[in-house]
């Protein structure tokens, strides 16, 4: 089978492909290819469709023009195998996902070094990452429960008398009582699914998962059943009615998270999806959630509040009615106070307009954000500042990045922002980094 190793985000021209004629074949001349989210199971994001790669014939004889967007994961297509990873390196990938799990980075280090085995896959990584964090979250709580009808035959009355069991059992008497009960008790088909789960993530990531969740996993080992877990008690665990409880609500993305590593080891379809071509991941959404949480730490304080996506609606109630989303906020409801920001995972080098393209910033993201912040400033608020955040590809430049005024408006600064990415390999970059881009936040806020 050939493979094909790619980053998200990036442009290649590359000869392997080739070597599988059904999949070149599909790439006729003048003909673009686009493979998108409807091909694989996608872990995060939405149900809308997005393109996952292009392939175009290439220019250049017997070969082919690749393009990759914002997700990373391994897929088959045609028997082709593409191997998308993350084109700012595993360091950074691993300290966005732990963050946005609330949990100290130092667990990926512990992971790493006492690992002997590792997912080849950086989707099932994620994956795996994401329910040892979620599950030791949650496992305070316990574990799903629901009341459930429990039958009894001996010499004591437990619960009530079953009579139409009493009339065929019991009659004569001989000492024994058929009764029942109704008990509170953990839901087999979600202990199955965790169970069932735990036990894949345990093959690479067991001292992990020995650390976080001892406990938790000595309870699903006694009360899991130890049958193959199939499609159906996927469903019926996702579906089940305790997680309708406020209480183990938050239990639900868990099991799905569940169930996707349990088909993909076992290669398990679901019923609208007849082949498990493979798992992806929405690093953009991970990119604006790993940004949200840095910015709700630092900022959730003396009257200010972070907020992720806050929905707007504009031209309410006609036929052109829209919704907006910006995807951070920080705002201060008592002074009226405001920060817009969108944050946007494609490299910032800053390269501008010229007659090659657009340049870094696209002209669509350009006009969205000042949208938003044009929303808040005719509602009252004072805009202190909007923009855009990004991986900064280059050093920040305050001077190309941040300008004093918002068009005329020498009272709301519109910058450009972000993290600095570039050739990051250790955490302590990393969290220097992060600290330099909450000082300018703060800085922001001083100005007025």
């Amino acid at each position: 089978m050939a493979k094909v190793e790619l980053k998200d985000y990036s442009f290649y021209r590359d000869d392997k492909a080739i070597e599988n004629k059904t999949l070149y074949k599909s790439v006729q001349e003048n003909t673009t290819l686009i493979l998108d989210t409807s091909i694989c199971n996608v872990v995060g994001g939405n149900e809308e469709i997005k393109p996952i790669l292009e392939i175009r014939r290439s220019k250049e004889e017997n070969k082919v023009d690749i393009t990759t967007f914002g997700y990373v994961g391994r897929f088959t297509y045609k028997k082709v195998e593409f191997d998308i990873t993350y084109r700012f390196g595993n360091t950074v990938l691993d300290r966005m996902i732990t963050l946005v799990n609330d949990f100290d980075v130092k667990t990926l280090e512990y992971e790493a070094t006492n690992s002997k085995n590792s997912s080849d896959s950086l989707a099932m990584k994620i994956l795996y990452m994401n329910f040892i964090f979620k599950l030791e979250k949650l496992s305070i709580f316990g574990l799903p429960k629901s009341y459930e009808r429990v039958e009894h035959h001996d010499s004591k009355l437990r619960g009530q008398i079953d009579i139409s069991r009493f009339i065929k059992k019991d009659m004569p008497f001989v000492g024994k009582i058929s009764s029942v009960s109704h008990e509170q008790r953990y839901v087999q088909e979600i202990v199955d699914v965790l169970f069932t789960a735990l036990q894949i993530i345990v093959k690479s990531m067991g001292s992990l998962v020995q650390s976080r969740l001892f406990q938790i996993k000595n309870l699903l080992d006694h009360h899991a059943n130890r049958k193959f877990v199939d499609g159906i008690t996927i469903e019926n665990a996702l579906y089940h009615k305790s997680i309708q409880n406020a209480l183990y609500s938050d239990f639900k993305p868990l099991i799905e998270i569940s169930s996707y590593i349990i088909r993909y080891e076992n290669k398990l379809s679901y019923k609208a999806n007849n082949i498990m071509n493979g798992l992806i991941f929405d690093v953009s959404l991970l990119w604006e959630s790993y940004l949200y949480t840095l910015l709700k730490r630092e900022f959730e304080k003396n009257g200010w509040v972070v907020m992720h996506e806050d929905h707007l609606t504009v031209y309410e109630g006609r036929f052109y009615e829209r919704g907006m989303k910006p995807d951070i906020i920080i705002k201060h409801e008592g002074q009226k106070k405001i920060l817009v920001f969108d944050a946007k995972s494609k490299s910032m080098t800053y390269a501008g307009k010229n007659k090659f393209g657009a340049g870094d910033l696209d002209r669509g993201d350009f006009f969205q954000i000042n949208t938003y912040m044009s929303y808040y400033e005719k509602r009252g608020y004072k805009v202190i500042a909007g923009g855009l955040l990004y991986p900064l590809g280059k050093k920040f430049d305050e001077d190309k990045c941040h300008s004093n005024k918002w068009f005329d408006n020498t009272d709301t600064m519109f910058i450009v922002d972000g993290v600095e990415v570039l050739k990051t390999k250790s955490l302590k970059s990393i969290f220097c980094r992060e600290k330099r881009f909450l000082e300018r936040i703060n800085k922001l806020i001083g100005v007025v």
